[in-house]
């Protein structure tokens, strides 16, 4: 199925340059290319189904131009708690693509401070006390890499209500990517074949009906 699919997507704005042009290779082994390759068609889709007309391309890690992972455009607004959220899916998407595709995540979505899970904890943190979206107003002081861990620890229902929102993200997260299964295997599939994916292609992959984009 995903050759069929790939094949019917092919065209020349399928990367962000000429489809034949040169591109840098591959220095990961084979098992670790797929996985990234899952990871970033995962976040890839889930900014396709959430945010329409948004992404601009996907690209492999050893993709210099455009920049690896999934760019996309700037919000047009001030964002609110519903866009806040959109971003914790997306960064929540890469593990839950892995565990679908792969049946297990890697350690790749988390991390340092700039990994995946670091970015979703610290959005929700700032969401609940920065924007006043949790229990209480009170402002606690900025949300950074640095004082994220002793504001946590220091707040124990505070971290609670963080954990919760990060599951129930986690729960649609994997819910929407579920239903697009065919269209995980032909984003995949098509990053580790190019490197990198137009993200006009992967909303087209993502809106075929049952075999390739939402069930």
């Amino acid at each position: 199925m995903l050759n069929r699919l790939a094949s019917r997507f092919r065209s020349p704005d399928l990367d962000a340059d000429d489809d034949d042009a040169p591109h840098p290779e591959c220095q990961l082994p084979p098992a670790t290319a797929r996985r990234v390759a899952v990871h970033e068609a995962g976040r890839a889709l889930v900014t396709a189904a959430l945010r329409p007309g948004a992404l601009l391309t996907v690209a492999m890690p050893w993709m210099t131009a455009p920049s690896p992972g999934i760019r996309v455009r700037p919000l047009d607004s001030l964002p609110t708690a519903d866009m806040l959220l959109v971003q914790v899916k997306i960064a929540l998407a890469g593990k839950v693509a892995e565990a679908l595709l792969l049946g297990v995540a890697g350690m790749d979505h988390g991390g340092g401070e700039g990994s995946n899970l670091a970015n979703a904890t610290i959005t929700v943190v700032r969401l609940l006390t920065n924007g006043g979206f949790g229990a209480r107003l009170t402002w606690t002081g900025a949300v950074t890499p640095a004082t994220v861990g002793m504001l946590l620890r220091s707040d124990p229902v505070l971290a609670a209500e963080v954990e919760r929102t990060l599951r129930v993200q986690f729960v649609s997260t994997h819910r929407l990517l579920a239903r697009c299964h065919g269209a995980l295997e032909t984003v995949a599939g098509l990053l580790e074949q190019h490197g990198v994916v137009n993200g006009a292609i992967v909303e087209r992959i993502l809106a075929t009906p049952i075999e390739g984009g939402i069930q």
